[in-house]
């Protein structure tokens, strides 16, 4: 039937992780398992590439190689924090919602109010050098609600 997309020495794995695995036409590997599995048990909230790591037991270079294959191919959403800090969050299944970010402490908090084939649609039609569009991140930034009744120190331009 053409091509095997688990190998000899990979553990099995649930129809899950095969549909969402084969679906892609990505081949399923132990370490993308291990990927996977810590994704759906933090599938609530966001996860730093340090604590994929730390669950999956896997090298850090390797993470670093599943988590942008898993962003190229829509499995994972990346969200930028500011700087080159991110977070990730598991993207298969019928909730798209984008994120407000607190620029002084990183609180995350999701913002519910995107269309996603609306807002997809008028990217298209406003991207002259694009053929398609295939997915979309964004995020907001500001001051939560506990950082901002933090009074900002006064600075003195003058010198006593």
């Amino acid at each position: 039937m053409g091509h095997t997309y688990i190998g000899e020495n990979t553990p099995p794995i649930g129809n899950h992780f095969q549909h969402v695995l084969w679906g892609n036409l990505i081949k399923a590997t132990a370490v993308r398992q291990k990927v996977l599995e810590v994704l759906l048990e933090n599938r609530q909230d966001p996860i730093s590439i340090e604590l994929i790591i730390q669950r999956a037991k896997i090298s850090k270079a390797s993470a670093y190689r599943v988590v942008d294959l898993f962003v190229m191919n829509g499995i994972l959403n990346r969200i930028k924090l500011g700087g080159n800090h991110y977070l990730y969050e598991y993207a298969i299944g019928p909730t798209h919602f984008h994120h407000a970010v607190c620029i002084k402490c990183g609180l995350i908090e999701d913002v519910r109010i995107c269309d996603k084939g609306d807002i997809q649609s008028l990217a298209r039609a406003n991207l002259k050098k694009f053929a398609t569009v295939i997915n979309h991140s964004l995020e907001f930034f500001g001051v939560c609600r506990e950082c901002d009744k933090i009074p900002e120190p006064k600075r003195s331009y003058f010198k006593s």
